[in-house]
């Protein structure tokens, strides 16, 4: 089977060589000033995470001349043949379609899925993977405790980031920080700096964005637009593509100024672009397959598989890869097999697409890298600025890892329809035919492959759909991503 050289399937300029002018709405970030209150919950008095048998492998692996991950995968392997527990929550068995699954083994306080992905988290920061363990080995810990605090106060986090290279994070509120936020980032054993009276939530940024991109993406004038946010300022960024080169640029200007936020401490900046720097990258079934055309012709890979309430099953790709009502699904050359998958759904705000498993039996894995699956066992929620996320598509296989630079960014495909709910990270980057992979960071997954961002001919990052568009019924109701 293939893996490289697979073409775009669509072309567009690369970056945009002309930015007309600014535009920005009359609303101003500072109006109505509070007084921010920042709670400290100070690094010297955080639980200590002691981690000895990390310390050990690294200790076995300088005296035996190897690295820490091949002692690592060692340990997880010759645990896993030891201790039963390792094979108890097994829904699809140890061995999936002629594939072994790593092993689910605890390393101290880290999955063995997690302890893996720093491996290639270093080699993308340019680290050693134990530097990558101590700087960045936290981020599962940080992400499952900022969920819970956006589940608990949904109208008043105003964003996360990780900070201070890994050691920790800042939480954003938009009036004081709740006692509850405080008790709940009080288990966490990194620096975290609780800051309110910011005056705006996400959600709210959230909604703003949304409504102006989609405001100024309809006019028949702009062939494109895509806005992102800034939860530290409170400031909007939209940037419009004419559909034609305006003779009065000036006038385009001040046709797509963007409508006043009811917010004062929301601000939104449009700019005229003639090229956003995107492009799109453009298959027992599990994740990270490869998808061709009925004609053979390489095409996309699928990102993981859903479950409906009914019991069926189904997998997901992104949207502008489900042109062709029917595709054939590909599994990894070490086990080959493939089958048709016809098109079921295809979201309208989102660049997600829904098929069905043909004639193969969906499971919960999906591969991380070339013939190497994993079990999934979540789906991200909340994710922060600066938090590590790998990527695997079928022309860059394992493409690497970034950093998440934007969340919730708002745009249009090449079609004119919303596409929202999009991710981007800069560090691994995608090239065509990697459209519609997976997104993860361990076993917990981020999101559907959108597209590559470029900076001339070279790939430094790229975009991707929320997976948690999904559960909350984007590909329809009931569907829900297939976890363990």
């Amino acid at each position: 089977m293939r893996r490289t050289s697979f073409a775009l399937i669509t072309t567009a300029p690369v970056l945009a060589a002309l930015v007309l002018a600014p535009v920005t709405a009359s609303g101003t970030v500072g109006g109505g000033v509070e007084t921010q209150r920042t709670v400290t919950l100070a690094l010297a008095t955080r639980p200590k995470v002691q981690r000895p048998t990390l310390e050990r492998l690294e200790q076995d692996a300088v005296a035996k001349g190897s690295t820490l991950l091949d002692a690592v995968k060692s340990y997880a392997t010759q645990k896993a043949a030891s201790d039963p527990r390792v094979h108890a929550n097994r829904p699809d068995g140890d061995i999936v379609d002629g594939f072994a699954i790593d092993p689910d083994v605890m390393i101290d306080d880290l999955p063995y899925a997690e302890v893996v992905d720093l491996a290639q988290i270093a080699k993308s920061a340019g680290i050693t993977h134990e530097e990558a363990i101590r700087r960045y080995g936290f981020q599962g810990a940080v992400s499952r405790v900022v969920g819970r605090i956006a589940a608990a106060f949904p109208a008043e986090i105003a964003g996360s980031a990780i900070i201070n290279n890994g050691a920790g994070v800042r939480i954003g509120f938009k009036s004081a920080v709740p006692s509850g936020a405080v008790e709940l980032a009080g288990s966490l054993p990194v620096e975290v700096v609780l800051v309110g009276g910011k005056g705006f939530s996400e959600r709210e940024l959230k909604s703003v964005l949304e409504s102006t991109t989609g405001l100024l993406g309809a006019r028949p004038d702009t062939a494109g637009v895509r806005g992102w946010y800034d939860t530290d300022t409170g400031r909007i960024t939209v940037q419009v593509k004419p559909r034609n080169q305006p003779t009065d640029a000036a006038g385009f200007r001040t046709a797509v100024q963007p409508p006043r936020p009811g917010n004062p401490r929301i601000a939104i900046d449009a700019v005229a672009v003639s090229d956003f720097g995107t492009r799109p990258v453009d298959g027992y079934l599990r994740g990270g397959g490869l998808l061709n055309k009925p004609d053979g012709e390489a095409l996309c890979t699928n990102a993981f598989n859903v479950t409906h309430t009914s019991g069926d099953k189904g997998t997901v790709t992104a949207r502008h890869c489900a042109d062709d009502p029917y595709l054939i699904y590909w599994n990894h050359d070490t086990q080959g097999g493939h089958t048709t998958i016809s098109r079921m759904f295809r979201a309208a705000n989102y660049d997600i697409a829904r098929f069905t498993t043909g004639g193969l039996t969906a499971t919960r894995t999906f591969y991380y890298g070339w013939e190497t699956p994993r079990y999934a066992d979540g789906v991200e929620t909340s994710p922060s600025r600066d938090e590590w996320v790998c990527a695997f598509g079928r022309t860059t296989g394992a493409a690497g890892c970034g950093q998440v630079t934007k969340v919730n960014i708002s745009t249009t495909d090449d079609q004119g329809r919303p596409v929202r709910g999009l991710i981007e990270e800069v560090g691994a980057g995608l090239r065509g035919g990697d459209s519609g992979g997976v997104f993860h960071y361990g076993a917990i997954l981020w999101g559907v492959t959108s597209y590559t961002l470029e900076v001339g001919d070279e790939p430094i990052g790229g975009g991707f759909t929320r997976a948690d568009a999904i559960n909350n019924g984007q590909l329809g109701t009931g569907w829900t991503v297939y976890t363990r």
